[in-house]
């Protein structure tokens, strides 16, 4: 890449073998995953950080709303979150 700019790339590899079995080469495909994987880390620090914080409050709010209920929707909050 003209920029310099690194890229994460995911790589499949694939043997290709004659009739009898014999390896006669290799077939390799490459996919720029470098947006992906910079979205997953963001992501993951989100969820490591200020998730627990929020999750804790939704619970604690919605037990003593709802009482041991809540804990139902408190399992949906924790998924809208996260995801």
């Amino acid at each position: 890449m003209k920029s310099g700019e690194e890229r994460i790339i995911a790589w499949n590899n694939t043997v290709i073998r004659s009739e009898t079995g014999t390896v006669i080469g290799t077939f390799s495909s490459g996919e720029e995953i470098t947006v992906r994987k910079v979205t997953e880390a963001g992501r993951e620090k989100l969820i490591k950080s200020k998730l627990p914080q929020q999750i804790y409050s939704d619970m604690r709010t919605l037990q003593e709303d709802q009482g041991f209920g809540g804990a139902v929707e408190a399992g949906r909050r924790i998924c809208e979150l996260a995801f």
